[in-house]
């Protein structure tokens, strides 16, 4: 069974794939698409880190879909704030 560190890099290389193709998508509806695998993509990786540091809690919401999807070109920085041990999603999502 793979581990949540392994289930994490997975879900984090997606979610740089997605976020360089909603950069450059020009058509609506395949940034709608991109957007909902964005939208798993997070949710896997925030489950993963769940999963791998009990104490931090559910660091997941769906708005922090809004944030990469808004803002594709700090995706990085998205991903490393998430990373942050003290990282508190409501406090970034509102």
């Amino acid at each position: 069974m793979p581990t949540p560190e392994w289930r994490y890099e997975k879900a984090e290389r997606v979610v740089k794939a997605l976020c360089r193709g909603l950069a450059e998508a020009e058509s609506e509806t395949l940034q709608g698409e991109l957007a909902v695998a964005l939208h798993d993509s997070l949710k896997l990786l925030c489950d993963a880190i769940a999963e791998e540091t009990p104490s931090r809690g559910n660091v997941w919401t769906p708005a922090m879909v809004d944030l990469f999807r808004e803002q594709p070109e700090k995706c990085g920085q998205w991903l490393a704030l998430l990373n942050e041990p003290d990282f508190k999603p409501d406090y970034h999502t509102q």
